[in-house]
């Protein structure tokens, strides 16, 4: 019960903190009155998209809740895997589900509304320093990172506490503890509503963004002014854009990982408890991979506190500092709990979390050299987009090859010393759970890697304010903006890189868990067939799902860009029909204020500053809102009906007596989907950050400079162009549709059986 009291009272500390940070941050001056207009025009866009997105995903969730509860209802005689009827287990994994989508919905929504209140006083700040603009958007991160895992650690600890007294933990603390093994599996509901947020707000959001993105590169390069300049016409879309598809969403998806791994590590805990007669203390060892993390949000606030620079110092390494003050705290607490909690095997399973915590410092170091400025690989690409496009493209991908490489030797390192020396503990199945606990200090520092994530997103957004304001009269603020942008992609690229691969070990500690419970529910020795055409078949259907996945959402998306850059063309002129005519008047007509750039004017974005209370202003905002949430539904139905429609069908089709015949094809399916998602997103993520600081590594005055006429500078934006909806759109989106399948899988593992 203390360690429950303790998980719980922290997450409410961290809330108090996240609300310390956001008045910090709201109290900075929000700059003058050009800025304030324009943080207005961007803040309504949105808030009136989120607004939509909310409840579309809010309704989707509901149906798949309805799902859960018809499913257990229908299922009532066949029995549960955990210790209670399968209609009490139903109840409590469809209260679980709801209260996951709530937070994960909170987290989206408490990173947006601190990302655009704080990008106009990062605006502000720019004009003072680089170290107070810095400072003002890694505490507004620090206020996202925060709430997200206080949120997943309430939400398990706060579950988890109520099951348990509902167990009689009061009246019956005997009945109560003998239970608590079996308290874990009444849980992946919880998960599973958190994912499935997460993957609508990615399909919706991210869509937007990169499609916005995309339409005011067009407009930049049919109407003159570039994707950054305050005359294009897009440009509005794509700073709401930022805010939408970059903060919310990783917010939730943060908070959904985090869960998960803890969930997974819980119930490997449990496992580990039953085949280990020698163990004390169930609770102890289930409840140490909640309170281990809780650590991390203490260490986040003195992460967060000493980050400081100056204009001699690399912003990075500012950064850089506070992570290592983040890392080295928890990994001391982690110790110490461990200490606390796993008497004898304190030492093997507390070295199991530090492996993990080191392993995330190395990555951050990955990262940097293969995304900033300053090293071989982005300059490589730069120096190839002087041989055209084509080439730059080429080495993009070459660079993103060669890091994935090297983060799969650390993760790998990391691993396996960690199963090395919980083996050494002579538990049965203490490796496994060593794996575990190191996936586990990997995301030591989840609140301030989230404050790293959610900067790159507020310093993109505070650089596309200060381009519509005072860029053209003030270079040196604009330099200071683009330095502070370039920053925040590499930290984005980080945390990208960091979820894709602890989001991969994840799942597989789900798979690992998924197999156990089979093997648990029949007389199949623990082993698969190779022989079983089964695997093969899901091993297929696996890659499969993927593709089809893939191909929904890059179909989605290439639809919203069609429609997005049709309007565009008519506007400015160019005609989209093969007749040649030009139509008019439609909604990006009215927020260009213009007729178009056939009559030789480029539309101004500054006029639209002056009214920010008229629709027309945000038609740009609506036309992109209309195809990003058209382009949720088909993914979803797709990226889960799939795996579900696989599993249920194997088992209809399954006349052997083993349970775990028609399981062979699942774990094929989602070892397969696993391995091949989690790969494609880490290229995704690293050649598209490593694109864009070429492009950024140009602007500032390499190989010709960021000028329109020069062709390597062109060559740069066609790359930056091509990977900006891999590392914003796909390769999240992969990452939110693994964790929503491997809970999908869990959650609905007895109707598979």
């Amino acid at each position: 019960m203390t360690e429950l009291l303790l998980i719980c009272a922290f997450a409410l500390l961290g809330v108090v903190f996240a609300t310390v940070a956001a008045r910090w941050v709201l109290g900075r001056p929000a700059g003058d009155t050009e800025l304030v207009r324009a943080a207005a025009l961007v803040s309504g866009g949105v808030v009136r998209y989120l607004r939509r997105q909310t409840v579309v995903t809010l309704a989707l969730s509901a149906l798949v809740g309805a799902l859960v509860f018809l499913a257990y209802g229908i299922a009532y005689q066949t029995g549960s895997l955990s210790e209670v009827g399968a209609r009490e287990h139903g109840t409590v994994t469809t209260i679980a589900f709801i209260v996951g989508a709530a937070f994960a919905a909170a987290s989206s929504w408490v990173s947006s509304w601190t990302g655009r209140h704080a990008a106009t006083r990062v605006a502000a700040g720019v004009r003072r320093s680089l170290d107070d603009s810095l400072q003002i958007a890694i505490r507004a991160g620090a206020v996202s990172g925060s709430v997200s895992l206080a949120l997943a650690l309430l939400g398990l600890g706060g579950l988890y506490l109520g099951i348990f007294l509902y167990a009689g933990a009061l009246s019956d603390p005997g009945a109560a503890l003998a239970k608590v093994p079996s308290i874990p599996l009444l849980l992946p509901g919880f998960v599973l509503g958190a994912a499935l947020v997460a993957l609508l707000s990615h399909l919706g959001g991210s869509v937007f963004a990169k499609v916005a993105d995309l339409g005011a590169a067009v407009a930049g390069t049919l109407a003159g002014p570039l994707d950054d300049d305050a005359d294009n016409p897009a440009m509005l879309a794509d700073l709401v854009g930022d805010n939408v598809g970059d903060g919310a969403p990783r917010a939730a998806a943060v908070m959904a990982g985090s869960a998960t791994e803890s969930l997974a590590a819980m119930v490997l805990a449990a496992r580990l408890y039953r085949d280990n007669p020698s163990l004390t203390s169930a609770t102890a060892l289930v409840l140490f991979p909640l309170v281990a993390r809780t650590f991390s949000l203490l260490a986040a606030w003195f992460g967060v506190a000493v980050v400081r620079t100056d204009d001699t110092e690399v912003p990075m390494n500012a950064l850089a500092r506070g992570l290592h003050v983040t890392t080295l705290l928890f990994a001391v607490g982690a110790i110490g709990c461990a200490k606390w909690l796993l008497g004898e095997h304190w030492l093997a399973f507390g070295s199991c979390v530090v492996l993990g915590a080191v392993c995330s410092l190395a990555f951050l170091y990955a990262a940097q050299y293969f995304t900033e400025q300053r090293y071989r690989p982005v300059r490589e690409i730069a120096e190839a987009g002087r041989g055209g496009p084509t080439l730059a493209v080429l080495r993009g991908f070459a660079v993103s090859t060669e890091g994935v490489i090297v983060l799969l030797l650390i993760v790998t390192g990391s691993l396996i010393g960690a199963h090395h020396v919980a083996s050494g503990t002579g538990l049965e199945g203490g490796g496994l759970f060593g794996v575990a606990l190191a996936i586990g200090g990997m995301l030591g520092s989840t609140p301030y890697v989230l404050a790293l994530d959610s900067l790159g997103s507020i310093a993109d957004c505070a650089g596309g304010i200060v381009d519509m304001t005072v860029a053209n009269e003030r270079p040196d603020v604009r330099a200071r903006a683009r330095l502070l942008d370039a920053v925040g992609t590499t930290a984005r690229a980080f945390a990208k890189s960091l979820g894709s691969v602890v989001t991969a070990m994840t799942c597989v500690l789900l798979l690992a868990v998924f197999l156990g419970e089979v093997w648990a529910t029949g007389d199949a020795p623990p082993s698969l067939d190779v022989a079983s055409p089964r695997l093969y078949l899901g091993a297929v259907a696996g890659l499969l799902s993927l593709l089809v996945f893939i191909w929904a959402v890059l179909r989605r998306f290439l639809g919203a860009a069609r429609d997005l850059v049709n309007e565009i063309r008519t506007q400015i002129g160019d005609s989209v029909d093969q007749g040649g005519e030009v139509a008019r008047g439609s909604a990006v007509g009215a927020l260009l204020g213009a007729s178009g750039r056939g009559e030789g004017r480029a539309p101004d974005l500054r006029r639209v500053l002056t009214d920010p209370v008229q629709d027309a202003q945000l038609a740009c905002v609506e036309i992109v809102s209309r195809a990003s949430l058209r382009a949720m539904l088909g993914p979803l139905l797709l990226g889960l009906g799939l795996p579900l429609l696989t599993g249920v069908v194997l088992r209809l089709l399954s006349t052997e007596d083993s349970v775990s015949a028609p399981a062979e094809a699942l774990v094929a399916f989602l070892m397969v989907a696993t391995v091949a998602g989690s790969l494609g997103s880490l290229l995704f993520t690293n050649a598209g950050s490593a694109w864009d600081n070429a492009k950024k590594y140009i602007e500032t005055g390499a190989h010709g400079g960021g000028e329109a006429d020069n062709p390597t500078y062109v060559a740069a934006i066609i790359g930056d162009s091509i990977g900006d909806p891999l590392k914003g759109a796909i390769g999240p989106a992969t990452q939110a549709w693994l964790l929503t399948l491997s809970a999908l899988s869990l959650v609905f593992l007895p109707f598979f059986l």
